[in-house]
């Protein structure tokens, strides 16, 4: 390939990101295809003859009409399969010359782009025109994630113009979001070798991508290093650092950080103010939650949608209803109608008050704002209605969560499930669990859990149990909660033998048991009267180190205070003493 013609493609490729590539290609296809029309003899079709559809390329190029006359007769067929033959030699050599030239815009180890060389036309690149091609090309690559490609074209344009600061921070920025600071730290210190001084966004960009990483001495060191280096942070870096120290559990740094910005600037920021507010919530700290929130309306801050919809999952989360609904009214006075995270917000908290009637008047409520219901929503509303006992109403739930072409997802319908299976109701507990697999969505131990669940509360330990060997059968393990459940069905009917080797057989399968375990076999021991077995049931749960409660030692004492020795009941008391469960 020339140098011209290589001078040439570089050019076309940085106007690859103009329309000006699409109108060379589409002058070059159109002039290829008359060209191979007149070197064929073909002719435009005057009569009334059919025609020959028209064959859009991948690159939607709009050209005339190119229709081909057909003989009637069938005499010149040999012509015409010629004639699609060229036209598919055509549209496939064209193809591949789009192809390679948009491969040709990545693949920057193979030309050099430098400042006077020359063009199509013979114009020549400006300094100023190289740098802002480049920059755009760099952008590009660095928006597909080809950050590596980048690279290599930043350090070709070093070798004859230096890059600009825009430049510096688009790579800076897509290096960060791949996790490469230390790469993003050495362009930081090449900025300055070159004589690029980097400015606030450059320290942004980097202290944000350690913020990521959740390493919070990595930001404050660079934090102070901008400081230095006498560029002054703006709110942006003051929120990541903000954030960074919340999420890093210095809650109380991050606050004083926050006051003296406030005492020094005279000026509050309502994204500071609302991330600190929502991690004072999460630790519990309602009442700094609120007095911040009082502070910051003192100081006139307006505050925005976001900010109440903290407030009032905050103070939900301490169960205060009628503060939530405080808030909301305040929300509403200043302009502000709830949207799907406020709804989902309430339905929570509602549901978790045990407020199942609001809850389901707020989401009857939604359509009213013009928010619909999302899987949140629903999920939120099922749940606490199981919980509650309310089966019937979440099925219905979950039929409108099917109207509306909503596949739920396992964790919804284990808890439906699990709801008909806390009442025994077997029958609706299969009926839900067919409708799940005919849906695709697959079985899991909890799925399973509350199928023996169901058959424990009937009595049915048999079929319990045979369903702990289909859960094996298909890959399924069973876990703690599946042995208690069945553990728990064997000694309520007494089925000592069957407790003991369901207890082996989880231990063989490197499940281990715990105070639950242990305790429904010390229960079964002591209402048969075998009070050894039951004290070496005790003794080896002692000495598992499992963690235990009160209900054991309270079960042994009692049956040894019923057979009168006295003795061996203040024996337990005294180990039960030494844990500090006595009180």
């Amino acid at each position: 390939m020339s140098m011209v013609f290589c001078d040439g493609l570089q050019q076309i490729l940085f106007r690859s990101f103009n329309t000006n590539l699409r109108g060379f290609m589409v002058d070059h296809m159109r002039v290829m295809f008359f060209n191979t029309f007149k070197r064929n003899d073909i002719k435009p079709l005057t009569s009334l003859g059919s025609s020959v559809d028209l064959v859009e390329d991948p690159c939607q190029i709009g050209t005339e009409d190119c229709i081909v006359e057909e003989e009637r007769d069938g005499k010149d067929d040999s012509k015409q399969q010629g004639v699609f033959n060229v036209l598919d030699a055509t549209l496939r050599d064209n193809l591949e010359q789009s192809r390679k030239i948009r491969e040709s815009t990545i693949d920057v180890e193979q030309c050099s782009i430098a400042p006077g060389k020359t063009c199509f036309g013979g114009a020549e690149l400006s300094e100023r025109s190289v740098l802002a091609n480049h920059a755009a090309l760099v952008r590009a690559l660095c928006t597909e994630g080809k950050v590596g490609a980048a690279l290599r074209l930043q350090s070709e344009i070093k070798k004859h113009v230096v890059p600009d600061l825009y430049t510096y921070n688009i790579l800076m920025n897509g290096l960060c979001k791949m996790g490469e600071l230390s790469k993003a730290r050495c362009l930081l210190k090449e900025m300055s070798e070159v004589g690029v001084y980097p400015n606030c966004v450059t320290y942004n960009t980097i202290i944000g991508g350690y913020c990521r990483r959740y390493d919070i001495d990595g930001a404050l060191d660079l934090y102070n290093t901008m400081i230095d280096s006498d560029i002054m942070p703006n709110r942006v870096t003051c929120r990541i650092i903000v954030h960074v120290l919340c999420t890093g559990g210095l809650l109380e740094d991050a606050m004083n950080f926050f006051s003296k910005l406030l005492s020094k600037h005279k000026v509050a920021d309502m994204i500071m103010s609302t991330i600190l507010i929502d991690w004072c919530f999460r630790n519990g700290n309602t009442f700094q939650a609120l007095e911040l929130w009082d502070k910051m309306q003192q100081i006139g801050m307006r505050f925005d949608i976001t900010a109440y919809n903290v407030i009032v999952r905050g103070v939900l989360l301490v169960y205060d209803v009628k503060l939530a609904y405080r808030f909301l009214s305040e929300m509403f006075k200043k302009g502000f109608l709830p949207d799907l995270f406020t709804f989902n917000t309430l339905l929570s908290g509602l549901c978790k008050s045990g407020r199942l009637d609001e809850a389901c008047s707020i989401y009857h409520k939604m359509s009213f704002f013009h928010v619909m219901p999302d899987r949140i929503s629903y999920k939120v509303l099922i749940q606490g209605l199981c919980l509650y006992g309310n089966v019937a109403k979440a099925v219905e739930l979950l039929h409108i969560m099917l109207g509306c072409s909503m596949i739920p997802e396992l964790l919804i319908w284990n808890v439906v499930i699990d709801g008909f299976g806390k009442y025994g109701d077997l029958n609706n507990a299969y009926l839900t669990r067919d409708q799940m697999v005919e849906l695709g969505v697959t079985p899991n131990v909890f799925t399973y859990n509350a199928l023996i669940r169901a058959h424990v509360v009937v009595g049915n330990i048999v079929d319990a149990l045979s369903l702990e060997e289909e859960m094996v059968s298909k890959g399924i393990l069973p876990d703690l909660v599946t042995y208690n459940l069945l553990i728990n069905g064997a000694c309520t009917f007494g089925l000592v033998p069957i407790a003991l080797q369901l207890q082996s057989k989880m231990i063989s399968r490197g499940c281990q048991p715990d105070c639950i375990t242990y305790t429904q076999l010390i229960r079964v021991y002591c209402m048969k009267r075998k009070l050894h077995e039951a004290k070496a049931i005790f003794n080896q749960m002692q000495k598992s180190g499992v963690p235990v409660d009160h209900v054991p030692f309270y079960i042994l004492i009692n049956e040894y205070y019923i057979h009168g020795q006295m003795i061996e009941a203040f024996g337990i008391y005294e180990k039960m003493e030494e844990k500090g469960l006595v009180g």
